[in-house]
């Protein structure tokens, strides 16, 4: 059943005598031992402890102990035992460095919790601010500001939201007191505008033209000395005069953000405010701040299980993830402003998780090299942070090079060409630095390797929906109709002929069935959404079987991958050892899971890549991958809705391409880790380790959130031309058809 060379190695590994039988059991049910199992491990020390009782434990313990498993062996003869007191043993006292240990890893939780609490009330107290708003003076111009007035720590607390056409100078003394203070409303936007169509009407009115004073000789000093006409200021020179009815109206009070009731009666009708929509990113800050919390638990429960304290690893992942993506939100504010609040927080939660997960392998790793007494493995976390930042940069630059979606389709030709380049050419390359366990994927250069498959999907999803938008018609003609389905002529077949036979190549140069089948895959839906036809889904399935039948009898490696897939194993210790550790990760987990690094998801190969869905699910059980499949439902949907409410075909197809992408690759990736279809090599998005994906993930989201903006912004409002008078209106001839 279990080697010795594998009881060798675990005795190394593992110093608790409890941990390392628990470990030696678990091998064995894994090797097809039967349920009774028995394990005696010894710890042989040097320390004399003086008398010790004797500990009973297991079906001859008293049941203080852990005990067996119901309905086994050994619980059957624990029933049949007779019932007896154990002496109590004598416990060594606690040494000073595990006291000390404890008591750091208390200090550590409680400046965990101070932080946190004091970022959520924060980021609550700024929405609250950003929901206020005032009437104020900028500069010598009446403006509404929003947030509070004040700074705090040099900050101001507001900020301009709309400037208006009245200067300070035109209002009455008393208004002009009223908003150098600042005059609050309680409404909203709603209000200020109302304050300040109010002040527009308590406007002063210019001085009409002075005459000249009655003089019988008239010097040029005489000719400068005039008189104004208005009798509410008789001043020699021309000014603006209040109102005549200004005495009549209340005066606005002096005061510390004070309102004036007459200022709040509701705008004038005759000009009423235009509505405004909001942009929800107070909704995005708040969904990111909860995910910063669910991250930084989530590292420190890693630590405390793995570590038995907390390291600067910890204070490294958390203010890393923190600084990165407060500077994606304001991106998103400042190029975005009404892109849907719920994408940019599920790429955050996914992405934090697969760090936690990430450094949770690493200390794993780490902590098995020092039982060997080998040198400790390179840290991965540290890489994914980095291809994190590099991925933040290019959505940050997305976001800010491409301002509307719909110039991208003026490139769609040369988008289709340098994405055929760039999925070819690791195919066309020597293996010696383009392939890496079998697959011809990469290119390497040093240390450093690039995917360029994962650039290439976005390139022909631009291509083929600009291609579809514009031959939308030659596709959705009519042809010969079998059992009342209306089937495409086989004339019109160039696209899905043509997406049918670059994943046959894909196939063949680079043995990677994962980029095959997800690149027909997108190409089919694209036709779907184009044409609303169900044939060329039928007729795409036919080809997609045909092409199944072909790669089995021709492809070794794809044979490989099907035999494993219905039986596991049947190689178990070959071929089927990844997928058979994973499947019994997933049953470990169960519902509940084991706990954040209290599992052992290192025990499968390619835990962090290929197989992160089996590591999570060990650890967070049947509950935390279903709380995982919902973000990406969620992100997924939001996407599929972008889709639907932009305005422009090419956005449709667009969004419906990069949100179907992130949609089959997780199935993909979920079925071939939990047997439902044959292993693909593909990685999950955000959560596996990876740079190519990682970085082309965050532009494909950056494209989702342009589309969005355009989706959910609103639309322009021209000015209103004047109408000629209908006397000088010309008259136009118009001639009846005939």
């Amino acid at each position: 059943m279990v080697s010795d060379e594998t009881l060798a190695e675990t005795l190394q590994a593992y110093r608790d005598p409890r941990e390392c039988a628990d470990r030696m059991i678990e091998l064995a049910l894994r090797g097809g031992g039967p349920d009774n199992i028995t394990c005696i491990v010894a710890d042989v020390m040097d320390i004399d402890f003086g008398e010790v009782a004797p500990i009973m434990g297991g079906s001859v313990g008293d049941g203080s102990e852990i005990g067996p498993l119901p309905d086994s062996a050994a619980a059957r003869a624990s029933a049949t035992t007779l019932t007896r007191t154990a002496p109590q043993p004598l416990v060594p006292p606690v040494p000073a460095p595990v006291a000390r240990r404890r008591s750091r890893l208390r200090l550590w939780l409680a400046v965990i919790v101070a932080l946190i609490v004091l970022v959520g009330g924060g980021i609550l107290a700024r929405i609250w601010v950003m929901q206020q708003y005032y009437v104020g003076a900028d500069g010598q111009q009446v403006a509404i500001f929003q947030g509070v007035g004040g700074e705090v720590l040099g900050l101001p607390l507001h900020q301009v939201s709309e400037r208006s056409d009245i200067a300070l100078n035109d209002l009455p003394e008393t208004d002009r007191s009223a908003v150098r203070a600042g005059i609050t409303t309680a409404d909203g936007i709603t209000g200020a505008r109302s304050i300040v169509e109010r002040l527009r009407d308590r406007m002063l009115a210019p001085c009409p033209e002075p005459e000249p004073l009655p003089t019988r000789r008239r010097s040029r000093r005489s000719a400068r000395s005039r008189r104004c006409r208005c009798p509410a200021c008789r001043r020699s020179t021309p000014r603006r005069c209040p109102p005549r009815d200004a005495r009549a109206r209340d005066e606005l009070p002096v005061g510390e953000l004070m309102a004036a009731p007459d200022l709040r009666a509701g705008p004038t009708p005759s000009t009423p405010a235009p509505p405004t929509l909001p942009t929800g990113r107070g909704i995005e800050l708040v969904l990111l701040g909860f995910a910063a919390v669910i991250v930084t638990c989530a590292l420190v429960l890693v630590e405390a299980n793995q570590e038995q304290e907390l390291t600067r690893a910890l204070i490294f992942v958390g203010l890393a993830y923190l600084g990165l993506f407060t500077i994606a939100h304001f991106a998103v504010r400042r190029f975005a402003p009404y892109a849907d609040p719920l994408i940019l927080p599920c790429v955050a939660v996914l992405n934090g998780l697969g760090l936690v997960m990430i450094h949770r392998l690493d200390l794993a790793e780490a902590d098995r090299a020092a039982a060997l007494g080998r040198e400790a493995p390179t840290e991965l976390i540290s890489r994914q942070v980095a291809w994190t930042a590099i991925g933040l940069v290019l959505f940050v630059a997305v976001l800010w090079v491409i301002r509307d979606h719909r110039t991208i389709a003026r490139y769609a030709y040369t988008a289709g060409f340098a994405g055929l380049v760039l999925l070819a050419l690791p195919g066309l390359l020597p293996s010696s630095i383009s392939e890496v366990n079998g697959a011809k994927l990469w290119i390497r250069v040093g240390p450093v390797g690039i995917q360029p498959g994962e650039f290439a999907k976005i390139l022909l999803i631009v291509f083929f929906a600009a291609f579809l938008m514009q031959k939308r018609d030659l596709f959705t003609t009519a042809g010969r109709r079998i059992l009342g389905i209306e089937f495409p002529r086989p004339r019109d077949l160039g696209p899905l002929l043509l997406a049918w036979g670059l994943s046959v190549g894909v196939l063949v140069l680079e043995r990677d069935l994962g980029t095959s089948l997800l690149f027909f895959g997108i190409v089919l839906v694209l036709l779907y959404a184009a044409t609303e036809r169900v044939s060329w889904l039928l007729v795409g399935l036919a080809f997609f079987l045909g092409g199944c039948v072909i790669a089995y009898q021709l492809f070794s490696h794809v044979r490989v991958r099907v035999q494993v897939w219905i039986d596991p194993f049947a190689d178990f210790e070959g071929t089927g050892f990844q997928i058979g550790q994973a499947l019994f990760g997933l049953g470990t987990g169960g519902v509940g899971g084991t706990g954040l690094g209290a599992g052992r998801p290192d025990l499968v190969p390619y835990a962090e890549s290929d197989f992160m869905l089996s590591s999570l699910g060990e650890e967070l059980g049947l509950i935390g991958l279903a709380a995982i499949l919902v973000v990406y439902l969620v992100l997924i949907t939001r996407g599929l809705r972008s889709a639907l409410a932009v305005r422009d075909s090419f956005g449709k197809l667009l969004a419906t391409g990069l949100a179907f992408t992130l949609a089959l690759q997780v199935f993909i990736v979920i079925g071939g880790a939990s047997k439902l279809i044959p292993l693909t090599g593909l990685t999950l998005p955000f959560l596996s380790y990876g740079g190519s994906s990682l970085v082309a993930n965050y532009a494909l989201v950056a494209l989702l959130l342009r589309i969005s903006n355009a989706a959910r912004a609103p639309l322009p409002r021209r000015p209103a031309t004047p109408l000629p008078p209908i006397a000088d209106a010309g008259t136009e001839l118009v001639e009846r058809p005939r």
